[in-house]
């Protein structure tokens, strides 16, 4: 509720992209799963999802500041 009602979307949206690679990631490390192409090629995704957040996130900045002069 914390996040939800203090942070901005965009970042709240990157930790929402961001849970699933550390879910995998620790259940590796505990050997409660195996590691696989499959799992390589869903994080690269997920990353690209973050970049493109991060990326629309700057675009939307560049234009309000060219707006505003």
């Amino acid at each position: 509720m914390y996040a939800q009602k203090n942070l901005e979307p965009q970042v709240c949206s990157m930790f929402n992209y961001l849970l699933p690679v550390v879910a995998m990631a620790v259940s590796i490390a505990l050997g409660l799963d195996v590691f696989s192409w499959v799992k390589v090629l869903a994080t690269v995704m997920i990353f690209l999802g973050v970049y493109i957040v991060i990326l629309s996130n700057k675009k939307k900045t560049n234009l309000k500041k060219l707006e505003a002069n």
